[in-house]
């Protein structure tokens, strides 16, 4: 029996087998340029969705402009490389940048209910029918449910 038989698959074809010291360099290899690459977004440019490799600076990922994509886009990493203490804080800071998302979004949209022209003139006189008391509702339908995630974002 032939106790050092290799197990071949599509991957490995035509690969030479590697010696596990070269294997474990590799490893180690990897790991540390996904720290590098995650504590270099945490630290410049977190919440925005990128870095960019030159400056160093938060951009946006314009394909799909969500934040923190990168940070969203490491969880798995984090989970297969057993680091699951920073797996469970990057869940905690993307669950508050949600919060704080839905706050900020809550408020614009009051903000802009309270400065619509539309809405001061039906509080100073509201149509309808006197004698029942029911007033119709012109604003229905009409708040903006987008979110824009860009601060002075330009839409071309």
């Amino acid at each position: 029996a032939d106790h050092h038989h290799h197990r071949t698959t599509p991957l490995h074809i035509g690969l030479p087998p590697l010696p596990p010291s070269r294997l474990q360099q590799n490893k180690k290899l990897i790991q540390d340029m996904f720290r590098h690459a995650y504590d270099s977004y945490m630290y410049n440019a977190f919440p925005a969705s990128e870095i960019k490799p030159l400056s160093c600076e938060g951009g946006t990922f314009n394909l799909v402009k969500l934040p923190a994509l990168t940070l969203v886009d490491a969880l798995d990493t984090l989970a297969i490389m057993g680091n699951y203490t920073e797996f469970a804080r990057s869940v905690e800071r993307l669950r508050t940048l949600h919060v704080t998302m839905q706050k900020k979004q809550q408020y614009q949209q009051q903000e802009q209910e309270e400065s619509s022209p539309k809405k001061n003139k039906q509080q100073q006189r509201p149509s309808g029918d006197p004698s029942t008391g029911t007033v119709n509702d012109d604003n229905r339908g009409s708040k903006d449910s987008g979110i824009d995630y860009e601060e002075g974002a330009s839409t071309s």
